[in-house]
């Protein structure tokens, strides 16, 4: 029998105040299984200590939305869970999410460091990051609010801090920073504040009113959207000076970068063309579709299924399943573009999605999809937002872009 207290979400904002492991987990996840002896190990050693170690685990699939809606009350914990397992130290006036390997010894060192003060937070480039007291006060610029585990900051930040660089020399009147949140309570706080539910978000200021950042994470993006909203100057100028740049550049790169440059126009060109075909398609749907209904009439929307409606729709001829959880941030950002692949889908083509958070228990107690997949539907959902595909009774896990998944659906169920 487990040695580790098993938590509800009254329970846990004890533990927040004390010192304490926290194991947010899963019951189907597999990673989580291979952890529990580990920290059932940790729990008994330290029983009968001095000073014992409190450990508890709490199922984030179960309890997730709850505390996710509750934000406020659980200072945005869930924001700290981008996945199963999560370790989260409590205690010392800020919590800790450890990320180092999974073992006894690494963890119990890890959180008496902790407890030490010795582990702080904040990234790499901490010291020179802004404060919440400088988000605060800031009138006009861009604020980049991250997270240092967080692995789509991480790839998003080489262009920011080249972003950051250029606003210091082209964009002297506004102020342009980062800020990691979620590792201390004042980062968690100011998080809350602007409302930021998800990592990275870029927050836009103008006299003193914050609203989203909503364009492309690119440093080309970046720089163009920073002139054209605090410099006045017209989207073609900015062009043109920036196709200038890019050409001396590339001459000055000899043929290799000639070649390079030309790879990239082409791909540019090729997705450009398939988001046209996409809005093509999604029109013609929307014309198609609703050709004796007034304006504003609903369009073909995602199937919301129940455990119990899983096995019918894996057994369909022809199907598309997303499985996504409340809690988590990208599954809410893709979710307009699934609605709008339900809108645009082949009549006799099912879409539909199931709320992994609410029935993922029931549907791997009872093996759901076991004659259709290999290992069951419940082996193949490791991370979130999961899509399977059914033909003819058939279902595969897809790996591929969900950009590309439009024209995929095409290519399927011809």
């Amino acid at each position: 029998m487990s040695s580790v207290t098993s938590l509800k979400p009254s329970a846990l904002l004890e533990a927040m105040d004390t010192p304490s492991i926290v194991v947010f987990h899963a019951p189907w996840c597999g990673h989580c299984k291979n952890l529990m002896p580990v920290v059932d190990e940790m729990a008994q050693q330290h029983s009968s200590s001095s000073k014992p170690m409190r450990v508890y685990k709490i199922d984030a699939s179960k309890y997730g939305s709850e505390m996710r809606a509750q934000s406020a009350d659980f200072q945005n914990i869930m924001d700290d869970v981008p996945g199963f397992p999560t370790i989260v130290f409590f205690g010392n006036g800020q919590r800790h999410v450890y990320s180092g390997p999974r073992t006894k010894g690494a963890i119990s060192t890890q959180f008496a460091a902790y407890l030490n003060n010795k582990l702080q937070g904040g990234g790499d480039n901490a010291a020179d990051e802004l404060r919440p007291e400088d988000v605060r006060v800031v009138q006009d610029g861009m604020v980049l609010f991250h997270w240092n585990k967080c692995g789509h900051c991480k790839r998003f930040m080489p262009a920011w801090q080249e972003f950051e660089a250029w606003s210091q020399s082209n964009a002297e009147n506004i102020t342009v920073g980062a800020i990691e949140c979620p590792s201390t309570a004042e980062g968690r706080v100011l998080a809350q504040e602007h409302g930021v539910r998800g990592f990275p978000t870029i927050r836009v200021f103008q006299n003193g009113d914050a609203t989203d950042y909503e364009g492309a994470r690119s440093l080309a993006a970046l720089r163009s959207f920073a002139n054209t909203t605090f410099s006045g100057a017209s989207e073609e100028e900015i062009l043109s000076a920036s196709e200038e740049e890019q050409l001396s550049s590339i001459v000055s790169g000899g043929g290799s970068a000639i070649t390079d440059h030309l790879d990239r126009t082409i791909k540019a060109l090729q997705q450009a063309q398939n988001r046209k075909q996409m809005e093509t398609a999604f029109s013609k749907s929307v014309s198609s579709d609703t050709p004796n209904k007034p304006s504003g009439a609903a369009l073909r929307k995602p199937v919301s299924l129940k455990a119990t409606a899983v096995p019918d729709l894996l057994g369909r001829d022809k199907a598309i399943l997303l499985v996504h959880a409340s809690w988590c941030g990208a599954c809410v950002r893709y979710m307009p573009d699934f609605e709008k692949l339900a809108a645009t889908a082949p009549k006799d083509v099912t879409v539909a999605r199931v709320e992994w958070d609410k029935y993922g228990n029931t549907i791997q107690t009872n093996k759901v999809g076991t004659d259709m997949i290999k290992g069951g539907l419940a082996a193949h959902v490791k991370s979130f937002p999961s899509i399977f595909v059914v033909q003819g009774g058939k279902v595969h896990k897809y790996t591929g872009s969900r950009d590309e998944l439009p024209q995929k659906m095409a290519q399927w169920f011809q």
